[in-house]
């Protein structure tokens, strides 16, 4: 069974996402175990749906270019993830990280606005970090940190790609989904910004979770 959603969730309810858009997710939900590394045990996607899923996070990054940016997480240390360049939320943690997918499992970990964290819960589409219940487990993963679970078909993946634009706009500001009308496609970079960039996004950063967290595979 998920963490139960703390009450203080449901204080701001200004969202990104609305029920409409996220319909209730169909079937049980899957086996989870683990802190860290937190993993889906079943209901785990075909290459071909996952391979989708990475083509649609590093989409969002060449699509604004300026703004965010694709690379390997500096959480898992292993798997794809999206990166805001100038995060505005104070929840952010190593690098500015919106998300991170498994190749594992084809599950995701990303950080939501708490009334959409409570949205994909409550409709069935993924769950609360054991460590996202707030306090002082703050400093280690933000209170909206989530498990979105594998997408299993093409249309779950669309969904999927919602709640990640999700975190884009929490945790960058970027509405990558046009709903607030910033919603273009930005001018490619030049070679000159491309390594000013580069520079910075290698830059050295102490992440501020625990080794064995940073460590897990998959």
């Amino acid at each position: 069974m998920p963490p139960a959603i703390p009450p203080e969730i449901y204080l701001n309810r200004v969202a990104y996402l609305t029920k409409k858009e996220l319909p209730k997710r169909k079937g049980s939900r899957p086996v989870v175990r683990g802190i860290a590394p937190h993993r889906q045990l079943d209901q785990r996607p075909s290459s071909q749906i996952f391979a989708k899923l990475r083509k649609e996070i590093e989409g969002m990054g060449d699509r604004w270019p300026r703004r965010l940016r694709h690379g390997t997480s500096c959480l898992e240390k292993h798997g794809p993830g999206l990166f805001a360049l100038q995060p505005i939320n104070k929840s952010r943690h190593c690098s500015g990280e919106i998300c991170h997918a498994h190749p594992s499992d084809g599950s995701m970990h990303l950080t939501l606005h708490p009334a959409d964290a409570a949205i994909v819960v409550l409709r069935g589409w993924g769950e609360r970090h054991p460590l996202s219940s707030g306090g002082w487990l703050a400093r280690f993963v933000p209170q909206g940190f989530v498990m979105v679970y594998a997408p299993r078909t093409e249309e779950e993946t669309e969904i999927v790609r919602k709640i990640v634009a999700a975190a884009c706009w929490w945790i960058g500001g970027v509405d990558v989904d046009g709903k607030f009308g910033e919603g273009f496609q930005e001018e490619p970079l030049s070679d000159a910004e491309i390594e000013e960039q580069t520079k910075e996004f290698k830059r050295p950063e102490a992440c501020p979770v625990p080794v064995f967290i940073r460590g897990s595979t998959g």
